[in-house]
């Protein structure tokens, strides 16, 4: 969210549940990221699609659900 005193705006992603497996990673501090990469072998997965589209096979990605 940006707010300032004559505007605001909200931005938001596709919204998904994830693993059971991702969730206790989560929970126990670990970043999305890092479990993505951990689970999938690719680095810096946010640049290539997201874990949405691991998640999917590539058939959706950040990109995709996202306005423009």
């Amino acid at each position: 969210m940006v707010e300032n005193a004559e505007r605001r705006g909200e931005s938001r992603s596709a919204s998904f549940t994830l693993p059971p497996m991702v969730l206790e990673s989560l929970h126990a501090g670990r970043e999305l990221g890092e479990e993505m990469t951990r689970l999938t072998d690719v680095q810096n997965i946010k640049q290539k699609g997201g874990a949405i589209s691991a998640f999917t096979q590539g058939q959706l990605t950040r990109s995709s659900v996202s306005w423009p």
